[in-house]
């Protein structure tokens, strides 16, 4: 019966659903988007979940055929267009620590992907998106999938979107906006965005960005 339930089961979030997102020019676009996530607790801490591990996500956007689906191990905050150059641009981030520093290092400590050539590139988040809020749905709960299904989510997800939006809160710690450097001032204060190290290949990072073609600005 718990199967029946929650196939993934309770510590893991399986969902897909559609979500409407406001690019900065005011044009309101339809994605369709996934996310797989697990959460772990740490002993001591009372059960209290310790956030998000195992991060999978992807964005879609169908009948776009300027739009090549992206898929990676962070979760999304931003989607917009360059202005200057119309080219898609996404802004993603992670709980999981190592992350940062086998993946670039990057400050802020967020990465952008740029789609450029038919292929989606990584990059340092670009300086005009800095201080950006997001706008992509961040406040997913482990038991999404349990109690809702695609369709129902799609209403859900919305309505927490709108409370993000307009109480900027049920943002993850260290992304409530584009350039947040929470935990990571000390490293990144007064640098312009940027890769401090190398990216880890996958066999040594284990979950990892490093099959992205990187860009430096």
């Amino acid at each position: 019966m718990l199967y029946l339930h929650d196939p993934t089961g309770s510590d893991v979030n399986d969902l897909t659903w559609n979500e409407a997102v406001a690019l900065q020019s005011g044009e309101l676009v339809a994605i369709r988007r996934h996310t797989r996530f697990r959460t772990y607790s740490v002993w001591g801490l009372g059960g209290a979940s310790s956030g998000p591990v195992g991060e999978k996500d992807s964005i879609n956007i169908a009948g776009d055929t300027s739009f090549i689906k992206w898929e990676a191990p962070v979760r999304p905050m931003l989607l917009d267009r360059d202005e200057a150059t119309h080219e898609w641009l996404i802004v993603a981030a992670s709980y999981e620590g190592s992350m940062w520093g086998n993946n670039g290092a990057p400050c802020p400590p967020q990465w952008a992907f740029r789609l450029r050539g038919g292929a989606w590139h990584v990059q340092p988040v670009p300086a005009a998106l800095l201080g950006r809020q997001p706008n992509l749905l961040m406040d997913l709960r482990v038991e999404d999938d349990a109690k809702f299904t695609a369709d129902k989510f799609g209403a859900e997800g919305a309505r927490r979107k709108a409370v993000q939006t307009s109480e900027n809160s049920g943002l993850p710690y260290c992304q409530s906006f584009v350039g947040d450097l929470t935990m990571y001032r000390r490293l990144c204060e007064g640098m312009a965005p940027r890769f401090l190290k190398e990216f880890l290949d996958k066999d040594r990072a284990g979950i990892s960005l490093a099959d992205f073609p990187r860009m430096t600005e």
